[in-house]
């Protein structure tokens, strides 16, 4: 009799225990996390079309079911932000048998609250002062419960978690041209050429860049990296441009031969589809700008020598012009009229501008020897100096300074 009663006892437990099997496993829970593992938590906690949840009920017995959901997000290195035991929401999730349910942004809301979630290895202060997860591998998990009797009707994990994800930090870009440090030879036009790396795992349509340089007197004796930190040497040149390159011609930044160029480059993620280790900074490079100091961007200094450039240029003959010139500066309020100048023969007087063509303005160069030297009987070119009134005739007092005669002289014009 007493071994019966005991078979009939063992009996009720092996059912009552796949009664309670069967109840927390009356939903099917699967979680799907997409790529690219963003080191965001928001985008783990509040975006469905980043983590997938689908829930199917399943059962024999009932046709629907109202639930509601906890869930984790759990690292390796033991971070762990999960969901408050005693959290509960106001509205259920309605499952209805055999029909797949995927979660929307409302149903994780409340889940994955801030008020509702608890922190462990990471504070909240810590999520909210940069959003973003330490590198590691982390696990979703999600688990169902009735929401009439608070009773899980799904499988503890390992069921209801995604398979591990590993969360990356991607390295800043890394100059490739120049060498860093380098020497660069002055050259006109200037064409200095600068270029980085994309930063590897990143899409480069989703990457914008800033580049910052500045420039360091030569033998000032500072380190290029302390300059680039310090506030007292301003950028002489910046840019934003989504290209891994750049050239520097002399339209953008006119380099100083002698002097140190140092500079960095900042990937930014567009969208905040990425995070970057340094905040997408990369290391400093720098550069000399060798060369002469007449070379200044595309132009070359005047003080220099003429007899180092002598022999590049082909010199044309020494070579005089001899003539008659006309010219007269207009007086205010003076209307022009016609003048016809005197005979073109060459003459050895001084000839007057008439007094009735005062007060305008009119020249003619009447070209009459053109030699090698001059000849005796050619007029060469010259102009009145108004202070010698010997060469003005019939005008009263010193002319206006301009005004001029023509006349016979033996200085040549410069």
């Amino acid at each position: 009799m007493k071994n019966i009663f005991k078979k009939l006892i063992l009996l009720c437990l092996i059912l009552g225990s796949n009664y309670v099997f069967s109840q927390n496993n009356l939903v099917t829970i699967s979680v799907n996390v997409l790529p690219p593992y963003t080191p965001y938590i928001s985008d783990y906690l509040e975006n469905p079309s980043k983590v997938i949840i689908t829930l199917y009920l399943q059962s024999a017995t009932i046709s629907e079911m109202d639930i509601y959901l906890h869930g984790s997000l759990t690292g390796e290195s033991g971070i762990h932000v999960y969901t408050d035991p005693d959290y509960k929401p106001g509205i259920p999730i309605s499952l209805q048998n055999n029909m797949p349910y995927t979660l929307s942004a409302d149903d994780m809301a409340g889940m994955y609250s801030m008020s509702n979630v608890i922190f462990d290895g990471i504070s909240p202060q810590e999520v909210m002062t940069n959003g973003a997860l330490p590198e590691d591998y982390y696990q979703i998990c999600i688990r169902a419960f009735n929401f009439d009797t608070d009773e899980p009707v799904s499988a503890e994990t390992p069921s209801g978690c995604s398979a591990p994800f590993l969360i990356t930090n991607l390295e800043p870009p890394m100059f490739t041209s120049p060498f860093c440090p380098d020497e660069i030879q002055a050259e006109i036009p200037q064409n200095v050429y600068i270029n980085w790396t994309i930063p590897m795992g990143a899409n480069p349509s989703m990457i914008s860049y800033f580049f910052r340089m500045i420039e360091i007197p030569d033998n000032s004796g500072i380190d290029p990296v302390d300059a680039l930190n310090d506030n007292n040497y301003a950028s002489v040149y910046e840019e934003e441009l989504n290209t891994n390159s750049l050239l520097l011609t002399s339209d953008k930044v006119q380099l100083v031969p002698g002097n140190i160029y140092a500079f960095f480059v900042q990937a930014i993620s567009l969208d905040q589809l990425y995070y970057f280790n340094n905040d997408g900074v990369s290391e400093a490079c720098w550069f000399k700008y060798n060369g002469d100091s007449e070379i200044i961007g595309d132009t070359i200094d005047t003080n220099f020598d003429i007899s180092d450039f002598i022999d590049q240029f082909e010199l044309i003959p020494s070579t005089k012009v001899s003539g008659r010139l006309f010219y007269k500066v207009p007086e205010s309020g003076a209307t022009p009229t016609s003048y016809t100048p005197p005979d073109q023969q060459t003459t050895t007087e001084n000839q007057q501008i008439p007094a009735e063509n005062q007060g305008f303005g009119y020249s003619e160069i009447n070209t009459t020897a053109i030699g090698y030297t001059g000849n005796a009987n050619y007029n060469q070119i010259g102009f009145v100096n108004t202070d010698d009134l010997s060469l003005v005739q019939g005008i009263t007092g010193a002319p206006p300074f301009g005004r001029g005669t023509l006349h016979k002289s033996t200085e040549s014009m410069e």
